[in-house]
């Protein structure tokens, strides 16, 4: 896939590489296909030895944050992406952890999490193109306070340049009798193409 003409859901319709927190209780992080498979008890091998022995291609990767967990578990990970990042361009995608969304009382808004400016730094520090696509998963609407927050990653996105694209948004998820229903409200979509133009100018 060519980065030029393409979307942020183009990429995200690709092959993909979930990393998450394998539970509430453990530090350690599992690899899936896909953020949804299941079981998530323990990382899905197949994904897990195909990414970190080079082959294959991801264009899209899903980075499920926790606030229990620091940067560090995430080394080797960094490392391997950072070297694909050297030739391939991508989808970078952070969302905030959750577990039982039937009995979870409270989230941690993604913009709360202590590294998350960190992570977004050494991510789109890659030569190629990136698009950033951002999803705070909550209960609540998004506070001023994390719009404000939001405002200030769209000026740090647009500082960035190898940052083509990015998209903020939150899923706010509400109880009902029957269950629970997440709703999905886009808060920014930038196309920042006018970068490439600025480069075949010079």
């Amino acid at each position: 896939m060519e980065l030029d003409g393409a979307s942020i859901w183009d990429y995200k319709d690709e092959k993909g590489l979930c990393v998450r927190p394998l539970s509430p209780i453990s530090t350690e992080l599992g690899y899936f296909n896909h953020c949804m498979e299941h079981p998530q008890v323990k990382s899905n091998k197949i994904v897990e030895d195909e990414f970190f022995s080079g082959r294959g291609r991801f264009y899209n990767y899903d980075i499920k944050l926790d606030m229990h967990i620091g940067i560090d578990k995430y080394k080797r990970f960094i490392t391997e992406f950072l070297r694909r990042g050297e030739t391939t361009d991508c989808l970078i995608h952070f969302s905030n952890s959750m577990w039982d969304i039937t009995r979870d009382k409270h989230l941690v808004s993604l913009y709360d999490l202590p590294h998350l400016l960190e992570f977004i730094e050494i991510t789109t520090s890659i030569p190629q193109p990136v698009y950033v696509d951002l999803d705070d998963k909550r209960f609540a609407p998004t506070t001023k306070r994390e719009l404000i927050e939001v405002t200030n990653l769209c000026r740090l996105f647009g500082d960035m340049p190898n940052v083509h694209k990015f998209a903020m948004s939150e899923t706010r998820f509400t109880r009902h009798i029957w269950g629970v229903k997440p709703t999905d409200k886009l808060l920014v979509l930038s196309e920042l193409n006018y970068k490439e133009l600025l480069a075949n100018e010079e």
